[in-house]
């Protein structure tokens, strides 16, 4: 064979070996395009299984209440409420408390050194005698009680009755409740902070997101720096409720009463008129829920206290009512939903202050604890049970829900809780809900607030501001 011919052969040798090699890449190819697309199929069944059963568990607790624009023109203004002859200076009661008229401040007369409430807000120790402060409220130490310094408030002649949302006059401006079309849009303060209101409820029916609330915390996240606070909302605050009042004006009554009237959305609207908010989410929950979604936490771990001879105390109280209390190593006590539940509700010998106190206590426990111990599978779980449940309902959609369980999840045990109550201050009066007027004896004990005040206190906690 000559060279040519060898060179021939070789080139087609060479060839051939090219075209084999090709086709051994493209088979390999094939087969991992296949086993690619196969691991593909299977990934996406398992999300499937995985989101499928999240999404209708989801939609069982999903409830729509629309987002409405205000009417044109529309504006709220803090009306000012009917009430009895306040004049006179501030005197010392028989409690020991400063008095006007007929009305408790709950302020004492001395307290010698400076103390801290349940929030960790600490008091300065308020001056003996009551000034006038700028504004003309009587003043006490550092606090204004909101009380004018003269008379501004007289009634020369009886006022008029108010009637419920059909008409009737009622105690409680009840009868025909009336439904608040939606929540008024209110344009985010801090993009970065979220504010849902947390809604307890006695109701047994959640899908008429009414009832009686018990508790009502505002949950606020920020997701630029990782911090959640929780406030709570005195159930007994009187508040001016809108639109329920005489022909559609106002009604004065108790904060709780928003929702037992007319429904979550005028809870949440009444909130942020008064308190400056932003709030457009809500989580609704029964007792029952609550129970249920502690004890599928395994219960929950909490600092009590333990006074042998005194029944008020809380680990005495719970252990009374019938539910069993178990003492930790390191100082706290395990307890199951029931018994968890029964000491949040707690109001025996103490006041709705230390009660709302207890409630974000149990839940700040409850979310570390889930945090610190529980693996992804657990919480998921967990999250799917309590759709499942029907004792729970909220309108935040479900690409938000986990828009921000991922960002408290990257934070994780290590994001801090704060804890705060509103009104941080207030004087405790009887009011006739049927004459919408202060009266010295009867009537129901509420609390008021002064607005301004109270509204600043809110904002500067959840904003800084």
């Amino acid at each position: 064979m000559n060279n040519q011919s060898k060179t021939a052969g070789a080139g087609f040798g060479s060839s051939l070996g090219t075209k084999v090699r090709r086709v051994r890449t493209r088979k390999a190819l094939k087969i991992v395009l296949v086993v690619l697309t196969a691991l593909l199929l299977v990934i996406t069944s398992l999300g499937a299984a995985i989101v499928m059963p999240l999404i209708q568990a989801y939609d069982k607790s999903y409830t729509e209440v629309p987002i409405i624009t205000t009417p044109p023109g529309y504006s709220f203004v803090i009306p000012p409420m009917l009430g009895d002859d306040m004049s006179g200076k501030p005197f010392v009661g028989e409690n020991g408390n400063w008095w006007i008229g007929d009305y408790d401040t709950l302020i004492k007369v001395e307290y010698g050194a400076s103390e801290t409430d349940d929030t960790g807000v600490e008091y300065t120790p308020l001056a003996n005698e009551p000034i006038i402060g700028e504004n003309g409220n009587w003043q006490i130490g550092n606090v204004d009680i909101g009380i004018k310094a003269e008379v501004t408030t007289g009634i020369p002649e009886p006022p008029p009755v108010t009637t419920g949302p059909d008409g009737n006059s009622g105690s409680t401006g009840t009868g025909k409740p009336v439904t608040v079309n939606g929540i008024y849009k209110v344009e985010k303060k801090d993009p970065d902070i979220e504010n849902i209101l947390l809604v307890g409820t006695d109701s047994r029916n959640m899908s008429s997101l009414k009832g009686r609330s018990d508790t009502m915390i505002v949950c606020s996240y920020n997701k630029r720096i990782g911090k959640a606070k929780l406030v709570s909302f005195m159930r007994d605050t009187l508040v001016p409720i809108d639109g329920l009042g005489k022909n559609g004006g106002v009604l004065w009554q108790r904060l709780n009463a928003t929702f037992s009237l007319s429904g979550i959305a005028c809870t949440v609207n009444t909130i942020n008129q008064l308190f400056g908010l932003d709030i457009q989410r809500f989580v609704i929950i029964n007792f029952e829920g609550t129970k249920n979604l502690i004890d599928s936490c395994g219960g929950v771990n909490v600092k009590l206290t333990d006074t042998p001879n005194d029944p008020r105390g809380e680990v005495q109280w719970i252990q009374n009512s019938g539910y069993k209390v178990v003492k930790n190593s390191d100082g706290t006590y395990h307890l199951d939903g029931a018994a968890a539940l029964i000491h949040m509700r707690q109001r025996y010998g103490s006041s709705d202050v230390t009660r709302t106190n207890r409630q974000r206590k149990v839940l700040m426990a409850l979310f570390q604890q889930v945090v610190a111990s529980r693996d992804i599978t657990e919480i998921y779980d967990l999250v799917r049970n309590a759709f499942n449940s029907k004792m729970f309902q909220t309108n935040i959609p479900l690409t938000e829900m986990l828009d921000l369980a991922a960002s408290v999840a990257s934070n994780g045990a290590n994001m801090s809780i704060g804890s705060h109550r509103i009104p941080t201050s207030y004087w405790s009066i009887r009011f006739n809900m049927s004459t919408q007027q202060q009266v010295s004896t009867g009537g129901a004990q509420v609390l008021q607030i002064n607005f301004t005040e109270q509204k600043n206190k809110v904002q500067e906690y959840i904003y800084g501001k």
